[in-house]
């Protein structure tokens, strides 16, 4: 196990072996090997894990490694993170290095501590972190907004992205509450924990995921489950489609209520086609393929589904070409048709929107990229659709 902690002050960096302080910042740059990694693996790993921290000369700097995470502490404040496999030789370069002191135990972990804003303008869950897939969650007179915790705009681990479900809050839309990071990576061969949904039955939360695998093998739908609808434990549970469904592109599960039972929609392919496959489920462990929900006449695969009932229509979103669309079911026709106008959520202007129906409203929840040149990840933002008699939409920002 890769577990290691090291501190210092800022200003002894300065020439030691993979650190350096200049400009009044702080840089870690670490190697990491593993002697088993494919080749795909092997070659990503070859540029170095870069963390950084602005720091005063004297003050206290803590790098630490509990084996699937880097942090880098400054006066006890997270800094940055990085998440890595395998091992690297920095401590071992350090022990007998004047000024640091090497331990075998990685640094502990500051208690959570949440913090409350008002509207989410600006919001970022950490220093130098960034909102990636958004999965808005209507539970009762709560509004959990879980999102992908993103560092470097989807560069991290060697631009396999690292990303772990965050979450804030609110029972209003304008006062909002962070809360703990709801399923983490804690397995150094996860290279993400990737965009799904959630679903509450009975006392349980059910988180549904992928885990995009280091190795490149096929990723892993699979599950977690909470008491509290802030905390999941991982089950281990994995799903898989049989042939001729392309199971290693199988991804973004979206589980919906589906009379008494439940529905997963996933993003794939059917011989060649993109398609939405569907399973069923009695009790959201046990899951059954179904006839494909979507089938569409071209190979692009219809991506992060959303399925939801406002307002008398049964509405199915998914992205295709860059851009979000909306179906509207047609219950003469047993089919999903086309709105009136172009069919895009907020005019394009949201990244991966998915909604919840919170107090009567339809709330989508999606990302826009800060800086707006960066390719992946950014800030929250909300827009609330409002339905016409045939079912189109039409969209407004909603503002704290």
């Amino acid at each position: 196990m890769n577990r290691w902690s090291i501190g210092f002050a800022a200003k002894d960096a300065a020439g030691a072996p993979g650190l350096s302080f200049a400009d009044g910042i702080v840089t870690a740059t670490l190697t990491f090997t593993l002697p088993s990694a494919p080749a795909s693996l092997a070659r990503r790993m070859e540029a170095p894990l870069v963390l950084s921290a602005r720091a005063a000369e004297e003050e206290r700097i803590v790098l630490s490694c509990d084996g699937h995470r880097l942090a880098l502490y400054a006066g006890g404040v997270l800094a940055d993170e990085e998440w890595p496999i395998g091992t690297t030789a920095l401590p071992d370069a350090l022990r007998e290095v004047p000024g640091f002191a090497v331990s075998d135990e990685p640094f502990p972990e500051p208690p959570f501590e949440p913090r409350t804003v008002r509207g989410l303008a600006g919001f970022r869950p950490a220093p130098g972190a960034n909102i990636g897939d958004c999965m808005p969650f209507a539970d009762g007179g709560l509004f959990r907004l879980y999102y992908l915790y993103d560092r470097r705009h989807h560069h991290s681990k060697w631009g396999l992205g690292a990303h772990q479900w965050g979450q804030i809050t609110s029972p209003d839309l304008v006062h909002w509450t962070t809360q703990p990071l709801a399923v983490p990576v804690t397995d150094a061969a996860e290279g993400s924990i990737c965009t799904g949904s959630v679903m509450r039955c009975g006392d349980r939360w059910h988180a549904f995921f992928a885990i995009r695998a280091c190795d490149g093998s096929p990723a892993q739908l699979t599950s977690a489950v909470s008491s509290d609808g802030v905390h999941f434990t991982k089950t281990g549970r994995v799903f898989t489609l049989p042939e001729p469904y392309d199971a290693p592109s199988a991804r973004d599960p979206k589980v919906i209520r589906d009379g008494d039972g439940f529905t997963m929609l996933v993003t794939t392919s059917y011989r060649g086609r993109g398609c939405l496959a569907a399973l069923h489920s009695d009790d959201l462990e046990t899951w059954t393929l179904g006839e494909p929900a979507l089938l569409l006449d071209e190979p692009t695969q219809p991506e992060c589904p959303d399925c939801f009932t406002f307002a008398g229509h049964t509405y199915l979103v998914y992205g295709l070409h860059l851009a979000t669309h909306y179906r509207i079911f047609d219950p003469e026709t047993a089919s999903w048709r086309a709105p009136r106008g172009d069919g895009v959520i907020a005019g394009g202007r949201l990244s991966v929107p998915k909604a919840a129906v919170f107090g009567g409203r339809l709330i989508f929840a999606g990302w826009r990229a800060d800086p707006p040149e960066s390719v992946w990840g950014g800030g929250i933002e909300l827009y609330e659709g409002f339905a016409s008699s045939d079912g189109t939409l039409t969209f407004a920002e909603v503002r704290a």
